[in-house]
């Protein structure tokens, strides 16, 4: 995807001087003048040129820096191989391929992978990251690639239907995420208290452990987990409805989110898309 420029030089032609007494010799000496200041202005826009060149080629040449959770099943995560694999991660990989720019991933947590763009670290980030109006004031985000929701799990056993029945305990919800803001904004409504944790593992374990007893979190990340043996039912209930797309710092990387979206609208047509999405949550 290089950009080159094109450069029309225009020649400087030396003008016969008029006059009397040495108007032969004004326009002699005149010619020279003229013609290095053609050869000069030729040189000058040469190395405008080699430089214009030189910048589309470190454009094309560059290794964007993507940042990612580090486990938000089916979405990212670390397969029985050690690689990390997931929704966003095969969308990501096929979109570059489409597109033809290179990137390196930085495995780092939700948090953290929001830091790093924030600090210049990352370029982009994509992690199951929602829009939201907020959101958009910070960051410019790509056309949606997954509608989703908040969702409550409980365990298989429990016999919880409806958020008052939390009352007096303690639930739990993973940090900086969709689900955490929505269990802080009905805890006081339902008399529960929230507990956070930097990892969905973490917070899974906690109510498998008895010590909470729901964990909020995007619904297709707990029916993975569930589909998968985890001990947990969803309750029926779906909250927030959201879209997920990936995000760039606001007014920059603009170029990227171009890339992202042109690749994004080819895999749809193509059916590479519905293959992804497929391969992690079966219909």
């Amino acid at each position: 995807m290089k950009k080159w420029t094109a450069l029309t030089l225009a020649a400087v032609m030396a003008a016969s001087m008029a006059g009397c007494g040495g108007g032969t010799d004004a326009g002699t000496t005149a010619a020279p003048a003229a013609d290095t200041t053609a050869a000069d202005t030729a040189a000058e826009s040469t190395e405008a040129a080699a430089d214009d060149t030189e910048a589309a080629d470190a454009a094309s040449d560059k290794v964007y820096q993507i940042a990612t959770d580090i486990t938000f099943k089916p979405f990212e995560f670390e397969n029985e191989n050690g690689e990390m694999v997931g929704i966003d991660l095969d969308l990501l990989k096929a979109i570059a391929e489409d597109q033809g720019f290179t990137y390196e991933l930085q495995v780092v947590g939700f948090n953290a992978a929001v830091m790093a763009m924030e600090t210049g670290a990352a370029d982009a980030v994509i992690a199951g990251m929602s829009i939201t109006p907020e959101r958009e004031e910070l960051y410019d985000f790509s056309d949606p690639y997954f509608e989703s929701g908040v969702g409550c799990a409980v365990l298989s056993t429990s016999e919880a239907t409806d958020y008052s029945d939390f009352a007096g305990m303690q639930v739990a919800a993973k940090t900086g995420t969709e689900g955490c803001k929505f269990a802080e904004s009905i805890a006081e409504e339902y008399g529960f208290t929230v507990v956070q944790f930097d990892t969905s593992a973490m917070m899974y374990q906690d109510v498998m452990a008895g010590n909470s007893v729901a964990c909020f979190e995007d619904y297709p990340v707990m029916g993975y987990e569930i589909s998968q043996g985890m001990d947990l039912k969803l309750l029926d209930k779906l909250e927030s409805a959201n879209n997920y797309g990936i995000a760039v710092m606001k007014g920059q990387n603009a170029e990227l989110i171009e890339m992202i979206n042109a690749g994004l609208a080819n895999l749809k047509e193509s059916g590479k898309y519905d293959e992804i999405i497929d391969t992690y949550i079966k219909k």
